[in-house]
C-alpha cells in the first residue's frame, strides 16, 4: 500500500498508509494526517489515491506545497518524491517497490571488481590518441549529454528531480538495464532513490544490485567497473528457466564537500559489457550530480532560514486569523508597511498591537534596521525623558556617562511606543518636536541630533477623550494619527478562536515534548462562549496552562481555569432549562448584562483568587499591570 513517511517534522520516522480516496494533511485535528507544526495551515494539502496513482493538491495553504523543491497546485506522485509542507517533509513511497535492505542484498555470486578509477583524476575525461572515429562520435555525444545535464540541474531544488535528470542522461548514454542513485543518510544507512525511470520494472525483479560494488565505491572513494562473462543457459532456476544475473556494473561515488552516495547502473544477462570509457563517463556524470547535491543542500539551508525568519515575523508573533475583521488588519499592514508615515494602533490589551507593529516594520523598507519597542506605561515618570531621548554626563544625579536614548537606538529603523497615552505632557511636547524636525536633544545637552526614525504608537485607551480632557496634546495626536487601525477584540473574531487555539496547542505541545491531538468539543464550546477580556494573550495563557496540566491526548473541560469553568456551568444550566421562575429571571438578567459587567466580575474574581496580588492577576488575565490598574479604577475595585 502506498504510504507517506515523515522525513522531517513532528513524528519524524513514522509512516502513514494511503487508502483509496482522499486524505487531508494539516494542523487541524480534523485532518486525516494531523501534524502539529505551526508552519502548516489548518488544512494544508490533500492526497488523492485512485487505483494505482496518487496525487497531491495544495489547499491554498499559507506556505504552499512543494514537490521536489517546486511549488505545485496538483501533481502526480512517484516513488521517493519529497513533499514539503512548511517545515515538514514527507516522502512518498509506492507499495510495489522493495525496501532498501532488499535492494542492497545481492542474490548468488557477484561479478568481480574489474577496474577502479579515482573520481578526482581529470584524465578520465581524455581519450587516447589512437581513438577510432566511432569512439570520437560517442565521446562527442556524451560530452553534449553532459553539458545538457549540467545546464538542466543548475536550477533544480530537490533530489528526486535531480535524479530523474541524471537517470535520463545515463540511460541515453550508457544504455543500462537499471540506474539507481543511492544516498548516504547521516546515520550511515543507504537510501536508494528508485524512480519511475530506474528500470526495476523491466523483468529484472528479484535480482539484487551488487552490494559489494556499492560498498567498495563508498569505502575507497573510487569509481568501480565490475563484470562477469555472459554464458547463456549457464545458470538455471528451479523451474528450468534461465536465471537472471548481473553481467556488468558501473558505480561512481558522489563526492562534494562530503560523500553523498553513489550512482549505480548495471546490465543483466547481456553479453555487451561495460568498458573503461563508460566508467569514465559515469565519473563525469557523478561529478555533476554531486555539485548539484551541494547546491540543493545549500538552497535548503537558506530556504530553512528564510522560513524560520518568516515564522518569526508571522507565526511566532501569533498574528493569525481568517475572520473579516483580522483580514482588514492584514490589508492595513500591506498598505501601511511600504510608507514612512506614522501609525497609530488602537485596541484592547492583548489584541496584538505590538505584533502588528512588528509586521509593519518587517515588511517595510526599514526591515533591516532596528525595531525598538518602548512601553511608556512601564517607565518611571522621572526617567522617561532620559529613556526616550538619552542624557549627557552630569545631567542629573547618577548620570555618570553619556547615554543614547531609544530614538537614537532606533535610527534608520522603527520605534514602537506602546501605551502612548501614559506619556507626561512635557514628554509629549518633545516627542512632537522629534516628529516635526527629526531631531532629539538629550537631557542636559545643548545641541540637537538628527535621527531617522519611523514612529508607530499604540494605545488601549480612548485618545480622543484624553485629548478633549487635556491629557493628550491635540497636535501630537494629529501627527501620530496619520495611518490608524483599530484592532478587533477576540470576542469579535469568533471564527479565529479555534485557529489560534490550535496554533498555541501546537506551539506548547512542541515546547513540552507532548503529543496532544486536540480539544474536547466541550472545551471548544466554552472557548466560543467566553468573552476573553484578555483577548489573544489570555487565550494563549489558557492553552499553555492546559497543555502543561494535561495527562492525556485531548484537552478536556477539567483542565479549564476556574473563570472558564463558570462559563461552562452557566451554559450547561441554560441548556438543561431553568428550575424555577427565579432562576429563569436570574438567567435572563445574566444574559442582559453588558460585556463590561462580565469583564468586571471576571477581573474581580481572579483578583480574589490571587489574594489581591495585582501582578499575578495581570499575568493570569494576560494584560499589562497599567491596564489592570486602569480597569480597577474604573470599576472602583482597587
Amino acid at each position: 500500500m502506498p504510504r507517506l513517511a515523515i522525513k522531517e517534522g513532528p513524528g519524524s520516522g513514522d509512516a502513514f498508509e494511503l487508502l483509496q480516496g482522499t486524505a487531508t494533511i494539516g494542523r487541524d485535528a480534523g485532518n486525516t494526517l494531523r501534524l502539529a507544526d505551526r508552519t502548516l495551515s489548518r488544512f494544508h494539502a490533500r492526497i488523492t489515491r485512485s487505483g494505482g496513482d496518487c496525487y497531491v493538491s495544495d489547499l491554498e495553504s499559507h506556505n504552499g506545497t512543494l514537490v521536489n523543491g517546486e511549488r505545485i497546485r496538483r501533481k502526480k506522485l512517484n516513488h521517493m518524491d519529497e513533499i514539503r509542507l512548511g517545515n515538514v517533509v514527507l516522502i512518498f513511497l509506492e507499495d510495489d517497490v522493495s525496501d532498501a535492505d532488499v535492494l542492497l542484498r545481492s542474490e548468488g555470486a557477484e561479478p568481480e571488481i574489474t577496474q577502479t578509477v579515482d573520481i578526482g583524476d581529470s584524465s578520465v575525461l581524455l581519450l587516447g590518441s589512437g581513438a577510432s572515429r566511432s569512439e570520437l562520435v560517442i565521446s562527442n555525444q556524451r560530452l553534449v549529454a553532459l553539458t545538457e545535464l549540467a545546464q538542466a540541474v543548475a536550477s533544480v531544488r530537490g533530489l528526486p528531480t535531480l535524479f530523474d535528470l541524471a537517470i535520463d542522461s545515463v540511460n541515453r548514454t550508457l544504455d543500462p538495464d537499471r540506474t539507481l542513485p543511492i544516498v548516504c543518510r547521516e546515520d550511515g544507512a543507504l537510501l536508494p532513490y528508485i524512480r519511475a525511470k530506474s528500470g526495476f520494472d523491466r523483468g529484472v525483479e528479484g535480482v539484487g544490485i551488487s552490494k559489494k560494488v556499492v560498498e567498495h565505491s563508498l569505502k575507497k572513494g573510487v569509481a568501480v567497473l565490475s563484470r562477469r562473462a555472459f554464458r547463456p543457459g549457464a545458470a538455471r532456476c528451479k523451474g528450468g528457466a534461465e536465471a537472471r544475473q548481473i553481467t556488468s556494473v558501473l558505480c561512481a561515488p558522489l563526492i562534494g564537500g562530503r560523500t553523498h552516495g553513489v550512482i549505480y547502473c548495471d546490465r543483466v544477462n547481456r553479453a555487451d559489457e561495460y568498458e573503461r570509457a563508460d566508467l569514465q563517463h559515469l565519473c563525469s556524470v557523478a561529478a555533476e550530480i554531486a555539485a548539484a547535491m551541494e547546491n540543493i543542500r545549500a538552497y535548503e539551508e537558506v530556504a530553512a532560514r528564510a522560513r524560520n525568519l518568516e515564522r518569526e515575523v508571522q507565526g511566532q508573533y501569533d498574528l493569525l486569523g481568517q475572520s473579516p475583521p483580522i483580514r482588514e488588519v492584514f490589508r492595513f499592514i500591506r498598505k501601511a508597511a511600504p510608507t514612512g508615515a506614522s501609525v497609530l494602533i488602537c485596541g484592547e490589551s492583548g489584541t496584538g498591537k505590538e505584533l502588528v507593529a512588528h509586521a509593519i516594520h518587517f515588511n517595510s523598507p526599514r526591515s533591516k534596521g532596528p525595531f525598538e519597542p518602548v512601553n511608556c506605561a512601564a517607565m518611571s515618570q522621572s526617567l522617561i525623558e532620559s529613556e526616550l531621548f538619552g542624557h549627557v554626563k552630569g545631567a542629573f544625579t547618577g548620570a555618570i556617562h553619556d547615554r543614547l536614548g531609544r530614538f537614537e537606538l532606533a535610527n534608520k529603523g522603527t520605534i514602537f511606543l506602546d501605551e502612548i497615552g501614559a506619556l507626561p505632557l512635557d514628554c509629549q511636547t518633545k516627542l512632537l518636536r522629534v516628529l516635526e524636525e527629526g531631531t532629539v536633544r538629550r537631557v542636559g545637552d545643548v545641541k540637537d541630533r538628527k535621527v531617522d526614525v519611523r514612529v508607530i504608537a499604540a494605545t488601549n485607551e480612548d485618545l480622543d477623550a484624553a485629548r478633549e480632557q487635556g491629557r493628550f496634546r491635540k497636535d501630537l495626536f494629529y501627527r501620530l494619527d496619520v495611518l490608524r487601525t483599530d484592532l478587533p477584540p477576540l470576542r469579535e473574531r469568533d471564527e479565529d478562536i479555534e485557529l489560534l487555539a490550535h496554533h498555541f496547542l501546537a506551539e506548547f505541545s512542541e515546547k513540552c515534548g507532548r503529543i496532544i491531538k486536540g480539544f474536547d468539543p466541550a472545551v471548544r464550546e466554552v472557548f466560543h462562549s467566553y468573552p476573553w477580556p484578555g483577548n489573544v494573550r489570555e487565550l494563549k495563557n489558557v492553552v499553555e496552562r492546559m497543555v502543561i496540566m494535561c495527562e492525556d491526548e485531548i484537552l478536556t473541560p477539567e483542565l479549564l481555569p476556574a473563570e472558564l469553568c463558570d462559563v461552562r456551568a452557566r451554559s450547561r444550566a441554560r441548556a438543561s432549562g431553568p428550575n424555577s421562575a427565579a432562576e429563569h429571571a436570574a438567567d435572563q438578567l445574566q444574559e442582559m448584562r453588558s460585556l463590561q459587567e462580565v469583564e468586571k466580575r471576571h477581573i474581580l474574581s481572579v483578583l480574589r483568587e490571587t489574594g489581591g496580588n495585582k501582578k499575578k492577576t495581570a499575568e493570569i488575565l494576560g494584560v499589562d499591570r497599567s491596564t489592570l490598574y486602569a480597569k480597577l479604577k474604573r470599576y472602583k475595585g482597587g
